[in-house]
């Protein structure tokens, strides 16, 4: 599949002659410009699309025959490096094309699969205007797609893989009217922003935690910390179900990946550091806030922006 496209900052470099983390790189060197694309890679059965916000990555996802699925980022970068076969490139898009793309596999359509061969042209629009349609239409030409943006049942914008263009209701109607072999999905305006977890602030949620094992273990005796840790698992995982993607060693390192929003990372840690900050304050006293503290200290800044410290109760750790 073709996406829509309007820069290209690295086209058709097959992936068994270079290196991925200089592709990766090549799309964070043009953070100076704070454009928003995607890397798309192409292999024989699928197409993954890594998206990325200011050259760093902010979701993934899979396009194939049998349907379209989000996956985590690093799953996508993973089989990038690994594979044989592949075609990557990079292409600047407008933000909003990615919150449509993102759309076609989170929302349920309004229309599906309607086809020009067998649909009027100007019903398929008379429709859309009757119900002042505000969203998007995927249009689908082969391996190409395009997208064509609404506003109360009028065209505004097209998006197709040869650029962004302003278009009218009128040209619309004519485009229709010219392709027979066109499938159209409606869906209602897009959300602003759909990105998951990444893999670096997943790994600073764990490195935090695991720091704060460290820390209590200094203080009291190593199979308590281990039993308050598992408890405080289990007892989180009943509200939070991320948290069962994540293990603890014999040696009390966890780790682990998730497929998850930011904000649902956040509230989710959130939830499990609280219960085991909690199953020490009867033992340790004051001396608990002095081990969190000081177990934090180098991530509080990084974390501080996901929302962290209020959902745990420990703003009073920022200051």
């Amino acid at each position: 599949m073709i996406f829509p496209r309007s820069r290209a900052v690295l086209e058709n470099a097959k992936l068994s002659f270079v290196n991925f983390d200089n592709v990766l790189v090549a799309s964070k060197k043009e953070r100076a410009s704070k454009i928003s694309g995607y890397i798309s890679l192409t292999y024989p059965d699928t197409v993954e699309l890594i998206f990325l916000r200011l050259g760093e990555p902010v979701n993934a996802a899979r396009f194939s025959k049998k349907g379209r699925a989000i996956i985590p980022i690093n799953e996508a970068i993973n089989k990038a490096k690994s594979s044989h076969f592949g075609i990557a490139g990079i292409y600047e898009v407008p933000g909003e094309v990615i919150s449509m793309i993102l759309s076609t596999i989170k929302s349920k359509p309004v229309y599906k699969d309607i086809s020009t061969a067998s649909s009027k042209p100007e019903d398929i629009l008379a429709s859309l205007k009757k119900i002042k349609f505000t969203g998007f239409v995927e249009v689908r030409k082969g391996v190409e797609v395009s997208y064509i943006s609404f506003k109360e049942g009028e065209v505004a914008k097209a998006y197709s893989p040869r650029g962004v263009m302003d278009f009218s209701t009128d040209k619309f109607l004519k485009l229709l009217s010219m392709e027979k072999n066109l499938l159209l999905d409606a869906y209602e305006e897009a959300p602003e922003k759909l990105e998951q977890a990444t893999p670096a602030l997943i790994m600073l949620f764990l490195k935090m935690l695991n720091g704060m094992t460290r820390e209590f273990s200094s203080e009291t005796a190593k199979p308590l910390v281990a039993k308050f840790l598992k408890a405080s698992k289990e007892e989180a995982e009943k509200k939070c179900s991320i948290i069962k993607d994540f293990a603890i060693s014999d040696d009390m390192k966890v780790s682990g990946e998730t497929l998850t929003s930011p904000d649902e990372l956040s509230k989710s840690f959130a939830e499990w550091i609280s219960i085991f900050i909690e199953s020490f304050r009867s033992i340790l006293g004051d001396r608990t806030d002095d081990i969190i503290a000081n177990a934090i200290k180098d991530y509080r800044f990084a974390i501080k922006t996901t929302g962290f410290f209020k959902h745990a109760g420990l703003k009073k750790f920022l200051s």
